[in-house]
């Protein structure tokens, strides 16, 4: 059964910093993002193929693992939020770093059923970044 979807606006916003909504909809594997997503990315909205790789398969090599393991429990269920710093390759190529922000919509059985997230561009970070600092 669906959720009420209209009481999705959560406690995630994106005035901190310049970023985008994105939903992921777990029993059918569609990502739906706005077009302020796709501006922070650097893509057109219709150069999209509604997965979440729209999004992962840009992320950074150095952190694709720990964000994996970061948004993992939010996918099984077993956690309600999920943030994570991580970079991405933007459109034009040059890598940028970003805070991804999200939170759980479960359906009428409790089962997982929506994640409701906000990736916001974060300001320049130097040329190196660790890893341990994006956690």
């Amino acid at each position: 059964e669906t959720p009420d979807l209209s009481q999705r606006q959560t406690d995630i916003n994106t005035n901190e910093y310049p970023g985008g909504y994105w939903e992921w909809h777990l029993p059918t594997n569609q990502f739906h993002c706005s077009s302020q997503w796709c501006d922070v990315v650097g893509i057109d909205p219709s150069n999209r193929n509604g997965t979440p790789t729209d999004w992962l398969e840009r992320v950074h090599p150095a952190d694709y693992d720990a964000l994996m393991k970061a948004i993992r429990p939010l996918v099984l269920g077993d956690s309600d939020t999920f943030e994570r710093k991580h970079r991405l390759r933007h459109a034009d190529g040059h890598w940028i770093v970003v805070r991804a922000r999200a939170t759980l919509i479960r359906n009428s059985y409790r089962d997982p059923f929506t994640i409701l997230g906000v990736l916001s561009l974060l300001p320049p970070a130097p040329e190196t970044i660790s890893v341990d600092e994006l956690a």
